[in-house]
């Protein structure tokens, strides 16, 4: 993650003399190394997993609300149908 952070900054410079910052690396555990991230890592993964559902939401009511512009008789087959449904 912080060598694309590094590479995307490192791209986005004005300045083409500019240094190029050296990514730093964390050592990664196997195991939690304390009791707050025990608790974080489930939590994150539950927001993370959230998020995502909350994006492919969102993008399939735009990609509908695109077919109801995309079709000009919708509205018109809408209301007729709410008129029948009304009327039974």
């Amino acid at each position: 993650m912080h060598r694309m952070v590094g590479v995307t900054l490192g791209m986005a410079t004005t300045d083409p003399d500019a240094q190029v910052a050296h990514p730093v690396h964390r050592k990664e555990s196997a195991a939690a190394s304390s009791t707050i991230e025990q608790w974080l890592k489930p939590i994150t993964a539950g927001a993370v997993r959230a998020l995502n559902a909350t994006g492919n939401i969102a993008s399939n009511a735009l990609r509908g609300y695109r077919e109801v512009l995309g079709d000009s008789d919708f509205a018109a087959r809408a209301a007729v149908q709410l008129t029948r449904t009304a009327r039974n």
